[in-house]
């Protein structure tokens, strides 16, 4: 089972994308900060991380240049969820992310999301 790392220092929304994990029969993995979520993402290798990009102490675009860096085993994708308007997408992919998405998202564009991806 492919496994998918949330980084979202909201609860409601970890909770969330967690449901939708099980919904597309994939393993859902969580953390509040970019600190816990660089170490389960050594730990766990997931294929997919789903980042938020506003974060307290290390926002979403440093853990992605630090998973980059890392190069974490089996990390494929990096997926910036965001809530703010999308100005400069330059910035979010040279950081290592590859594409952006607007939160909320909805189960049927998560689905045709990681389905693409994965």
């Amino acid at each position: 089972m492919q496994t998918i790392l949330i980084l979202d220092d909201d609860p409601d929304t970890r909770e969330l994308l967690l449901q939708y994990c099980d919904f597309a029969q994939v393993k859902g993995i969580s953390a509040a900060d970019g600190e816990a979520a660089l170490a389960l993402a050594l730990a766990e290798a997931p294929v997919l991380a789903l980042v938020d990009l506003r974060l307290p102490g290390m926002d979403g675009l440093e853990f992605t240049r630090r998973l980059r860096v890392l190069q974490v085993p089996r990390v494929t994708w990096v997926v910036i969820l965001t809530a703010m308007p999308v100005t400069d997408v330059d910035t979010i992919l040279s950081a290592g992310a590859d594409a952006v998405s607007q939160k909320p998202i909805g189960i049927q564009a998560f689905n045709e999301l990681i389905r693409s991806l994965l």
